[in-house]
């Protein structure tokens, strides 16, 4: 079928490779009627018979105003040849304060085919968040996003659990954080309503995102019955011995299992390449480690349970994940072709959950 990162007011998208989905049907919660009563909700479609193949594409680290997502929408037609197919998974990031980028989500669905990941940053006291101070806010941004109409994914103050500016700025505990995002699931869901008014954006999938570099994830989780995707980021850094990607992720993975055997994994930010000033040779490095991944996540494999993978092809922090000519983007196209992309499943893009009593 074809198809066609900060925090604040810029946009920025990670793009990723799914196999024949159909944008007009939707992808999140519903079946619940109020603040008692939790039905059977329709799971986000998992990769059906593949895995979603993805990457954020930035190699050379535009930045501006030139319109949400331009400037990484401008790499990815360039992007897409090289990895020898199109991309069908956009993310667009966002800010707390500002309105739900619904020309940005529109120009994802419509002129290229895909569906939204929507990253939402944090940028208040979750506490105050929980309470009910920016009701005004979450309720007109889910309202917002019932408009837009189209399935969109949501994930809301990814890698909660790092020490970081967001993190400084929203969270003072685990608890904080977990009530936080109930309350805006609640939102989202009618469970809670503003101003006398409830909504019902079933077209919205929550995507819970943690780091895979402290193991204190599950404190922060808010509970089964508020996730559609469970999701972790992490990448196979020099001063770790640079793992492989099962190695990198097993814990977290077996955790999740344990956790909801039901939800589809997601490895939402991912990289190899040089983050040491001795990194002479990333492309092989990068190619090493893209391997672990096709053989992790293939049907028969230890991780076949994880449904997406994100890789970060910038320039991060702590170093250059970007694909490099050659070795890289080889095994990049490879890993491609190795993993299965065919139809959806025959019940089509949801599936039945179980009820969770909450």
């Amino acid at each position: 079928m074809t198809r066609v990162k900060r925090v604040g007011t810029t946009v920025a998208v990670i793009v990723v490779a799914v196999c024949g989905v159909a944008v007009g049907t939707p992808l999140g919660a519903s079946g619940v009627s109020g603040p008692t009563s939790v039905g059977a909700k329709p799971r986000v479609p998992g990769a059906g018979h593949g895995v979603y193949l993805g990457a954020w594409v930035n190699p050379k680290g535009v930045s501006g105003t030139g319109g949400p997502a331009s400037q990484e929408l401008a790499q990815l037609r360039s992007f897409d040849a090289q990895a020898g197919r199109e991309m069908a998974v956009l993310h667009v990031y966002s800010g707390w304060w500002v309105p739900a980028p619904t020309d940005a989500l529109d120009e994802v669905s419509d002129s290229y085919g895909a569906i939204p990941l929507l990253d939402w940053g944090c940028d208040d006291q979750d506490k105050d968040v929980a309470t009910g101070k920016d009701d005004k806010l979450i309720y007109a941004y889910a309202q917002a996003l019932q408009r837009y109409a189209k399935p969109v994914f949501l994930r809301w103050f990814w890698e909660m659990n790092l020490t970081t500016s967001q993190h400084a700025a929203c969270t003072n505990s685990p608890s904080d954080f977990t009530q936080a995002w109930q309350h805006i699931w609640k939102l989202f869901h009618g469970e809670v309503a503003y101003n006398g008014h409830t909504i019902d954006a079933s077209n919205v999938a929550f995507v819970w995102c943690p780091s895979v570099s402290k193991s204190d994830y599950a404190d922060y989780y808010p509970g089964n019955g508020y996730v559609d995707w469970i999701a972790v980021d992490g990448y196979s850094r020099a001063g770790q011995g640079r793992p492989t990607f099962p190695t990198l992720f097993a814990s977290f993975y077996h955790w999740a299992q344990s956790e909801d055997p039901d939800a589809p994994i997601m490895i939402a930010e991912t990289g190899s390449g040089a983050d040491a000033p001795t990194d002479n040779d990333a492309g092989s490095i990068q190619a090493a480690y893209l391997s672990s991944i096709g053989a992790a996540v293939a049907p028969n494999g230890p991780m076949r349970a994880v449904q997406a993978v994100v890789y970060f092809d910038a320039v991060g922090k702590a170093g250059s994940w970007v694909l490099q000519p050659g070795p890289g983007l080889n095994a990049f196209k490879a890993l491609g072709r190795q993993l299965t992309f065919g139809e959806p499943p025959p019940t089509g893009l949801t599936t039945s959950r179980p009820s969770y009593d909450r």
